[in-house]
């Protein structure tokens, strides 16, 4: 388990208006996978649409180009792909026009560790690579689910 500080929502969060959920949804680390990651469970949480696959293209690891890339789980994005989803931008599918749809113990950790501050949120989970870095022990176990998800779910909606 990656020991992340966590904050809760301040007014902040409300004053702007969701500007950190409308660039890229934070990411699932594997504590948050409910019943823990497993295959089976990671495949049931990317199957209810709560979640996509991405990753960090190359090794996510500072000093480290032994692997071609590091994988990860975040919430999707609005009009973005049902399995898998690359990007680099877009709207969280939880942000809604009065704040994120998710209990604050339901958000992604990489959600929960943004630190409402004046002008914009510190970040304490990282970017895209240290979420890649959070699931590296696991990366075999989201290879299989991504050739189970792919193979049931071939970009179909949420079941």
């Amino acid at each position: 388990m990656v020991d992340i500080p966590l904050f809760q929502p301040t007014p902040k969060c409300s004053e702007c208006q969701g500007k950190c959920c409308k660039t890229l949804p934070g990411s699932w680390y594997p504590q948050d996978i409910p019943g823990g990651p497993t295959v089976e469970n990671v495949v049931a949480f990317v199957r209810s649409g709560r979640a996509c696959f991405d990753w960090w293209e190359g090794d996510p690891r500072k000093g480290h180009d032994e692997l071609e890339r590091g994988l990860f789980l975040r919430p999707r994005t609005v009009g973005g792909p049902f399995v898998i989803d690359p990007s680099w931008g877009g709207t969280c599918v939880y942000l809604q026009s009065f704040g994120c749809s998710l209990q604050w113990d339901e958000r992604p950790t990489g959600c929960r560790a943004l630190e409402p501050i004046e002008k914009e949120c510190v970040n304490h989970a990282g970017d895209k690579s240290s979420d890649a870095v959070a699931w590296l022990t696991l990366g075999t176990l989201l290879e299989d689910a991504i050739a189970i998800c792919e193979e049931e779910l071939c970009d179909a909606q949420p079941a």
